[in-house]
């Protein structure tokens, strides 16, 4: 369902009115177009075709696994910090915009390796 932006242009028009304030004020004038256009924007995820975001970009993987090895030097109980940076698009139907993060994470050292299957 697409949104009725004059709609929501006169509504919003109609509540400055009910605020005591004059609409045809210059810093007022293109104030519902731009509440409706917002309105819009930040609803349109609703009317958004998935499949069309995701463009067949679905992975069988299910995790990017790497192996950490655990300096001999240490013991049991003490604190590691794993860091790393994180890279990706975050995209719109009309750009995708680079973003990135620098990640932290602190784990303590436990007394054995134990294996898991479910993580082959």
């Amino acid at each position: 369902m697409a949104v009725n932006t004059e709609k929501i242009s006169s509504l919003v028009r109609q509540l400055l009115v009910e605020l005591g304030e004059d609409p045809e004020r210059e810093g007022l004038v293109k104030t519902p177009t731009r509440v409706a256009a917002a309105l819009d924007f930040l609803t349109s995820g609703k009317r958004t075709d998935l499949k069309a975001v995701i463009n067949d970009a679905i992975f069988t993987q299910k995790t990017n696994s790497i192996e950490l090895r655990v300096p001999a030097s240490a013991a049991p109980g003490s604190v590691l910090t794993l860091t790393g940076k994180a890279r990706w698009l975050a995209c719109t139907d009309k750009v995708c915009v680079p973003e990135q993060a620098d990640l932290s994470l602190k784990v303590t050292v436990g007394n054995a390796a134990t294996h898991d299957p479910k993580f082959d």
